[in-house]
């Protein structure tokens, strides 16, 4: 059975901790949609076409083949439906999270009870990483490598004129 699940998300950018949720979806699900969505709440760093990339290039290098990366503005249950995907994913750390992406639970069940709502934790060593905190350290110049993938880190240093990327 073909059975597609939708990740939203601003990825702004990709983290260790988003690469172990896809890592876990993709053993799951025949395949994962990555969905970039706007967030009125929030100013990106990063053009859509660049987290977009580092995406692209961060399913790359961790080898993972059913990953494709859409970018919309469209609320993510209609995005789900246009991908036909019968699961929304959500990554969640610690309560705060929890809390934050339950209350989202409610709202896409009342929009579209036939999408199943799945919380999936990253891995121990990373729960610590946001993407708030990588553009903290990006912005300060310092070491990037225990927050985001390799091909993220490589992607950075390609814009250098833009960025300032630590590398031990």
């Amino acid at each position: 059975m073909n059975t597609t699940a939708l990740y939203p998300g601003t990825f702004d950018p990709i983290t260790l901790g988003h690469m172990d949720v896809i890592e876990t979806v993709s053993k799951l699900f025949s395949e994962v949609c990555v969905a970039i969505l706007v967030n009125p709440d929030k100013q990106p760093m990063f053009q859509t076409e660049q987290r977009v990339k580092m995406i692209e290039t961060a399913v790359k290098e961790y080898g993972i083949k059913n990953v494709k990366v859409v970018a919309s503005e469209d609320l993510a249950v209609n995005v789900a439906r246009k991908h036909g995907a019968t699961a929304m994913i959500r990554g969640v750390r610690l309560n705060t999270d929890f809390e934050t992406e339950l209350f989202l639970h409610f709202n896409n069940q009342a929009l579209d009870e036939n999408i199943a709502n799945i919380f999936i934790p990253p891995k121990q060593d990373h729960i610590h990483v946001s993407s708030t905190s990588v553009r903290f350290l990006l912005e300060k110049g310092l070491d990037l490598k225990r927050y985001v993938p390799r091909s993220v880190i490589e992607y950075l240093k390609g814009e250098e004129d833009n960025y300032v990327v630590g590398i031990s």
